[in-house]
């Protein structure tokens, strides 16, 4: 007992209980081009003990995210109209184009496009092949925003918008491990790598189960090179122990389906009837879906076959790479 009652008086919590305060901090200011913060005192001697605690609004709220595959596909007879929207979706995207040939009525026979997004809502686009070795993660929100993609080799960032300094600007292109581009987005006071006290300090997030979170991540990094997965907006309301997102399959040969809307919780996985436009969110899985305890058990059921051969030659790295990325930034906790 005696033990007892003296670890309770010499522990820092017992010991430093009600001695925090901000009576005598006054005139605080934050300068953002120096990042200092300076403030007036009325108490300042040896024996004082300053702490910086800040509940901050989070960056990354009002994120958007997609992952996806590289994949080449191939439209056929464009229209003019079509040829146009085309033009404006390959600019804002960056698409690389490859041999073209336009006819005098704007009619396209054949266009070869690479690292298109899997967001494009152009009609009629066939899937003809896949890269096996490089998948993209686009990550938005509300201050930043950076496309990556990710090999066996590391981390390259493509493009970065929301700050500019000497470290971000030299790392654009460069193969990195992922380690070293935290270390250079920290460092230009850009964190989009939440720590485990993170929720405790920020707004509009929306933190998941964080070992239903954390499965789901590795089930995706397994079937990133032939699914695709998108940000939904139900997931924000969706409560702790249920993940909401946008879930596709790619298939050679056939043309872009639209996104599924995926339910995950800690016991089961389901793809639910319910869109992005619909008038309130619904539950209740599609005809045919039965029990399935994860998003991996679910897409062993109703994946293609050769999205499964996809999967098993998969190089392990590459896996491990897309899971360590996800679990790192952790977007289905920040909505």
């Amino acid at each position: 007992m005696e033990q007892r009652k003296k670890f309770k008086l010499t522990s820092p919590a017992t010991f430093t209980q009600g001695k925090w305060s901000i009576r005598d901090v006054h005139d605080t200011k934050f300068n953002e081009d120096k990042l200092s913060i300076q403030f007036r005192t009325g108490r300042l001697d040896c024996r004082s003990s300053f702490t910086f605690s800040l509940s901050s609004s989070s960056s990354t709220s009002e994120q958007r995210w997609r992952l996806f595959t590289a994949v080449l596909i191939v439209k056929l007879a464009f229209s003019e109209q079509s040829f146009r929207e085309f033009a404006e979706f390959e600019n804002q995207f960056d698409i690389r184009l490859g041999k073209m040939l336009v006819t005098t009525d704007f009619a396209l026979s054949r266009i070869d496009v690479q690292l298109v997004l899997a967001q494009s809502s152009i009609p009629e686009f066939l899937v003809v092949s896949f890269s096996s070795d490089t998948i993209l993660f686009s990550f938005t929100a509300s201050l930043v925003s950076l496309d990556m993609t990710i090999t066996v080799d590391g981390y390259s960032v493509n493009n970065f918008q929301g700050g500019s300094t000497d470290g971000i600007n030299e790392m654009i292109g460069k193969t990195l491990s992922l380690e070293v581009i935290k270390q250079i987005l920290i460092q230009s006071g850009v964190d989009i790598f939440p720590e485990e006290d993170t929720f405790c300090y920020t707004e509009g997030s929306c933190e998941k189960n964080y070992i239903m979170e954390m499965h789901l991540y590795a089930c995706m990094s397994t079937l990133a090179l032939s699914h695709n997965f998108s940000w939904s907006r139900w997931n924000l309301l969706a409560g702790s122990r249920t993940a909401v997102l946008l879930m596709r399959e790619l298939i050679e040969g056939k043309k872009m389906p639209n996104h599924s809307t995926l339910l995950v919780t800690p016991l089961k996985t389901a793809i639910i009837d319910c869109t992005e436009v619909s008038a309130s969110f619904n539950s209740l899985g599609i005809a045919g879906m039965e029990y399935y305890a994860d998003l991996y058990q679910l897409a062993k059921v109703h994946a293609h076959p050769s999205s499964w051969e996809k999967q098993r030659r998969m190089n392990p790295v590459l896996r491990d790479n897309v899971a360590t990325l996800l679990m790192a930034i952790r977007p289905l906790s920040f909505c």
